[in-house]
């Protein structure tokens, strides 16, 4: 676990991590501990990631996440219905 943060919704239902070493960003549900989701893979394109380090959700439960190394970039993931979208 490189960075944790939790959703916007008034019970934070859920848990988002960053995970650095396997490129993703895991969802869990607070409710039950289980993995309720998950985003990424490893790569230099949008939405894969080279050494995800950061991340951060805001009040529309968007997440913005940062990777350091040669990464060095930011991206921002929209939340649907089906999860999450990078833009």
């Amino acid at each position: 676990m490189w960075d944790i943060d939790l959703s916007p919704d008034v019970a934070q239902s859920e848990l988002y991590n960053a995970d650095g070493e396997n490129n993703k960003v895991w969802v869990f549900s607070r409710a039950t501990d289980k993995v309720i989701g998950s985003f990424g893979r490893n790569g230099r394109s949008a939405g894969q990631f080279h050494w995800v380090h950061n991340l951060a959700v805001d009040s529309r439960g968007n997440i913005y996440t940062a990777e350091v190394d040669t990464g060095k970039r930011a991206q921002k993931f929209t939340r649907h219905d089906q999860g999450y979208n990078g833009r």
